[in-house]
């Protein structure tokens, strides 16, 4: 969201007994308590109480605007958090299928199941050193310190 808060924090925050009007910007603020006035929603909204007067007044104009223009605002629904609504994701540590090397999906044993060869030399160029890569590689499994 834009002031830095997630979800769940900013429903809890416009759900709380206090002021938020500062929250908002002042045309935004403005349309909404214009849309909470004409759907009769200011007592249902607990922050409202707290916006300074000059602001309803604003409010009012832009609604008398609205009525004048023949826009009806939009629905003013009671806050709750959408969190709440979703169904509970039960997540299991085992699972139920075993895995089948006839299924076409099957890649076979993962590679870390798999013993690995450590690089060998190549006589061509004994005279070269390896790349920093292969030396770090080379020195991590003779665990010598780097």
């Amino acid at each position: 969201m834009r002031t830095g808060l997630g979800y769940d924090e900013a429903v809890e925050i416009l759900l709380a007994d206090a002021a938020q009007h500062a929250l908002f910007h002042r045309d935004s603020l403005c349309d909404m308590l214009a849309t909470m006035m004409y759907r009769h929603k200011l007592d249902d909204t607990l922050w409202a109480r707290y916006v300074p007067t000059a602001y309803y007044v604003m409010a009012e104009v832009v609604l008398e605007n609205w009525l004048e223009r023949g826009v009806v605002p939009s629905e003013w629904s009671d806050l709750h958090n959408l969190t709440d609504d979703l169904p509970e994701v039960i997540e299991s540590s085992s699972s139920e299928e075993g895995d089948n090397p006839e299924d076409p999906d099957f890649d076979g044993p993962s590679p870390k199941d798999e013993e690995v060869d450590p690089p060998q030399a190549n006589p061509d160029s004994a005279g070269t050193s390896p790349p920093d890569s292969d030396v770090l590689v080379l020195r991590s499994k003779r665990k010598v310190p780097v």
